[in-house]
């Protein structure tokens, strides 16, 4: 990020800690900066790495002012010629990493982010996270503009003069310079006492929106007065325009309101983003969601992932006894009205299920996962009575199929089945009946083949201490916020007791927390539902239905005990009354985030459906403004630096990449203590000579796109007996389409004239390492 005119990076002394952080020399450890640039996680909990993805990848930084909100560079997020920067939702997914100063580390958390929102004159943006960010600190907002000579303090991932995509933020002392109404220039600090060691500071590609910070009074906490949005990039990795170093940032101080208007948390109740109309065909009723009417006594509606993404964004809504399936998502929201989002049916059947039909009213299905892949897109279903398990599996498209079959004797019509986390992998592949009648208790899995084994075989006895009747009801859930649902809630109404059993030593279940609830009376229903939006489900939503129409939400304390997030609330939840007795609430994740915090309200036989968020609605949208980004713009991009010079150099053409492979001019590096050095990529020239370009991996993953003709091998990068890097390869040919080959890490790979010597000549196009 910040590189000094001699093309050092510029080096952040205690001096910096204690002028800009607020931070005494005597409270520094000794290995609190290291690398010269690269600071203490603890005075940089504010500073988010940025990342956008799609057909054109990005990155930039950004500043936390909010635990749920980033302000960085509108310019971040231009499309097209014209720079235009849209309001709401993103138009290609982005990442938010918060409270990761090294990005090869384990801390902070990389969360998405949902929507933006631009200022209307400003090159400033605010990014909303899907998730509330639960490490980093934010840092507030300067109501005071900056000052000509003021020694202020800049941050950003960007690159420095020798890296292309640094892993550790950086950060140098810099002074205020031509300060105007919105923006103001900021050069390199040069101490008197140590001129040879403050070389002056330039911003680079990668360091568009990074926070431009002042000590807090006191030694207090920094604020922000502004972010980094331009320079000359001089000095930076492959470039030197001798047109001077130093940057330019947008002021804060007078956005402060805008920033804070535009900056909605959530709330402690619910409201609708969804409410069902009425219904075009069947007069006194409503229209329910996504093609499913809810018209019938018996309709169900259960969570799935349709789509294999890992996230339950789907409803399925079945009828049975009918055979009618209809699987839905949110396809569009409106930002000027919250409460008329829309929703589609992407599966519709009237003949069951992937073979199942749906032609009793007891048929029930359950989300599951089956083949131990983390998704639950895979379906269990059972008639209980008939004592049988089908497992239906999605394939492409709009295809299901039955996976397996099989007698459970457990499956008795008193049997009440779900996906639970019994051996606690973070994956609900474990399927656990119980009877209430009877008193028994089963959990299995799918074995190394189709067939499941068992993991508890059929109990009699129930839960350890616990007779299970026909008021309880089991629920899978998080209760020690491990974000595995390895824990079970079992309620039993109208004796309003809560209990909860973790999993024991071996095959076992301990009664692990126990206590009277008067939530739980007669006509009362609970969930497991994600209401802080933390991405775990470890928020217990009871409700009753009927009557008063009351919810509450609770959630495990400290020590064992629950607390409330919602004490005991009457009069429904979100403006839906729950004074019907068929009321029922489902949660999902509506938005995609990967994480149940939506939730649907329904009432089968009347067609009203609502869906609800505790987040606060949006604001009505501004009109999309125009920020292109030009000679100045100091957003990464990722095309290759100086690949001009290496195509005159040495006439091969690199042209972009993630920063995790990158050249090695010369061949220059040898293999390590490990016996990894350089990819090889051997190719011929017009002349008929033979080339070597060698190529480094940097870190586990990386991606080049190049385009290199007349390849004939490709030589892995490992020196040793399974050392090195496994990798992929796109090639192409003039008459075949392209294709990809899987490249062995510890040897030679030959491909086109090199696999067979009367091949089409081969251009290299991508290498990429999984």
């Amino acid at each position: 990020m910040i590189v000094g005119g001699d093309g050092m990076v510029r080096r952040v002394l205690v001096a910096l800690l204690v002028g800009v952080f607020g931070v005494s020399a005597s409270t520094v450890p000794a290995q609190a900066i290291s690398g010269g640039a690269t600071v203490n996680p603890n005075w940089t909990g504010f500073v988010v790495k940025i990342n956008i993805g799609g057909a054109n990848p990005r990155a930039c930084t950004g500043a936390l002012v909010d635990p749920q909100w980033v302000v960085t560079a509108a310019s971040c997020f231009a499309e097209g010629a014209q720079g235009v920067v849209k309001p709401g939702l993103l138009a290609s997914p982005t990442t938010a990493t918060v409270g990761r100063p090294n990005l090869t580390a384990a801390a902070g958390q990389v969360l998405p982010v949902d929507r933006i929102v631009p200022h209307p004159s400003q090159d400033v943006a605010l990014l909303r996270l899907a998730l509330v960010a639960t490490t980093g600190s934010p840092i507030a907002v300067s109501g005071t503009a900056p000052s000509a000579g003021e020694l202020l303090a800049v941050s950003g991932y960007g690159r420095t003069d020798d890296t292309w995509v640094p892993d550790e933020l950086e950060a140098a002392k810099v002074a205020t310079t031509d300060v105007s109404s919105a923006t103001f220039g900021v050069l390199g600090y040069e101490d008197p006492a140590t001129p040879a060691d403050e070389p002056p500071v330039s911003a680079c590609q990668g360091d568009a929106g990074g926070p431009v910070t002042r000590p807090g009074a006191s030694g207090g906490q920094p604020e922000v007065v502004g972010l980094l949005i331009g320079s000359a990039h001089d000095g930076c990795l492959e470039e030197s325009t001798e047109e001077g170093t130093g940057a330019t940032a947008v002021r804060l101080d007078g956005l402060r309101d805008w920033i804070d208007t535009n900056t909605p948390g959530y709330r402690s109740g619910f409201h609708a983003t969804y409410l069902s109309t009425a219904s075009p065909t069947t007069p006194g009723k409503q229209g329910g969601i996504g093609g499913f009417d809810f018209h019938v006594a018996q309709d169900q509606v259960v969570a799935f992932d349709y789509d294999h993404s890992g996230r339950q964004d789907h409803l399925l809504m079945y009828r049975p006894g009918s055979n009618t399936v209809i699987i839905s998502k949110l396809d569009v929201k409106n930002p000027q009205d919250p409460a008329d989002d829309k929703y589609v049916a992407v599966f519709v059947s009237k003949t069951g299920i992937g073979g199942y039909a749906l032609t009793s009213t007891a048929d029930r299905i359950v989300p599951f996962d089956y083949d131990h892949d983390g998704q639950l897109d895979e379906l269990a279903v059972y008639r209980p009575g008939a004592q049988q398990l089908t497992i239906i599996s999605h394939g492409q498209g709009s295809s299901f199929s039955t996976a397996y079959s099989t007698p459970w004797s457990i499956l008795s019509s008193d049997a009440r089945l779900l996906a639970y986390d019994f051996d606690r992998d973070g994956k609900s592949d474990d399927l656990m009946a119980y009877r209430v009648g009877s008193n028994q208790v089963s959990v299995i899995t799918k074995g190394s083949g189709a067939a499941f084994t068992d993991k508890l075989p059929i109990t009699s006895g129930g839960l350890p201490g616990y007779t299970l009747t026909a008021a309880d009801r089991v629920v899978a859930f998080d209760y020690d916020h491990t974000g595995k649902n390895d824990d079970l809630f079992v309620q039993r109404g109208g004796a309003s007791t809560l209990t909860v059993f973790t999993r024991g030593s071996g095959n076992t279940f301990t009664k692990t927390y126990s206590t009277s609830w008067s939530m739980l009376g007669r006509n009362t229903d609970a969930i497991a539902y994600d209401y802080d939006h933390d991405g775990r489900s470890d928020d217990i939503l009871a409700y009753r239905f009927g009557e008063t129409g009351q919810y509450s939400i609770i959630s495990k304390g400290p020590g064992a005990a629950f607390e409330d997030k919602v004490p005991i609330t009457t009069g429904g939840i979100g403006g839906y009354d729950l004074k019907v007795s068929s009321d029922r609430l489902v949660a999902f994740d509506s938005e995609h985030v990967g994480s149940r915090t939506n939730l649907l309200a329904h009432r089968p036989g009347s067609g009203i459906a609502w869906v609800m968020d505790r987040l606060d609605p949006p604001l009505p949208s501004t009109a999309p403004v125009q920020r292109p980004r030009g000679e100045t713009s100091i957003v990464e991009g990722f095309a290759y630096p100086g690949a001009a010079r290496i195509l005159d150099e040495l006439g091969v053409e690199l042209i972009s990449g993630d920063g995790h492979i990158v050249l090695d001019e010369g061949c220059v590096v040898q293999p390590d203590e490990a016996g990894v050095g350089s990819m090889k990529v051997l190719y011929t020239v017009e002349s008929g000579g033979r080339r070597t370009l060698c190529l480094t991996v940097l870190g586990d993953t990386g991606r080049i796109d190049l385009m290199i003709p007349n390849v004939y091998s490709i030589r892995g990068d490992g020196y040793e007996s399974n050392t090195g890097h496994d990798f992929v390869a796109r090639i192409d040919t003039p008459s075949d389409p392209v294709v990809e080959i899987e490249g062995d890490s510890d040897s030679y790979n030959p491909v086109g004239i090199g696999a067979d010597p009367e091949s089409e000549p081969t251009t290299l196009l991508q290498i990429r390492v999984p």
